[in-house]
């Protein structure tokens, strides 16, 4: 692995301080989780994708679909209050202290704590155009470390700007 002359730790309170300093921005998160009842098991493929504004704002839409199935629920978070859509009715509830399981995604522009713990580097490499840092360790989120669940993730810094650009998590 190529060196980068910098600690995945420093780099990780540097990504965050240049995290806290974004005012808004777009996310698109994809990915797949695995539900298993008795002897069988489906992969469930889930997108929530949205906008955050700086310092607690969230509004985004998650999609989940299941053979023919689809389900979509709003959710708008504001500090520690989230509102979701019933996925059947379209009437929104109220729950608070991440109710729901998933982090707000405005927490990312806090500074201050990084979301990898054990980080380590993995590489640094061009993607879509930008020169990333690809690091790995476990993650810190409110909502993963409150259900005792320890998951690893791995995210890409951008190296010009130092801002998060892609996060995956293995929960």
């Amino acid at each position: 692995m190529e060196s980068v002359g910098i600690h995945a730790d420093e780099l990780l309170l540097k990504s965050s301080d240049a995290m806290s300093q974004v005012g808004s921005f777009h996310f698109d998160v994809s990915g797949t989780f695995s539900v298993s009842t008795g002897q069988s098991s489906i992969e469930v493929p889930l997108s929530y994708v949205g906008d955050v504004q700086t310092p607690d704002k969230s509004h985004g839409l998650i999609s989940l679909s299941v053979v023919v199935f689809a389900l979509e629920m709003e959710i708008i978070t504001i500090g520690t209050v989230t509102y979701t859509t019933n996925p059947e009715s379209g009437a929104w509830k109220i729950s608070e202290d991440g109710g729901l399981g998933i982090p707000n995604l405005a927490d990312f522009s806090l500074g201050g704590k990084p979301p990898l713990s054990n980080a380590r580097f993995l590489d640094k490499k061009n993607r879509d155009g930008v020169d990333v840092y690809k690091l790995a360790g476990t993650a810190q989120f409110g909502t993963l470390d409150a259900a005792g669940q320890e998951s690893e993730a791995t995210i890409w810094i951008g190296v010009d700007d130092l801002l998060l650009r892609e996060i995956t998590v293995q929960a």
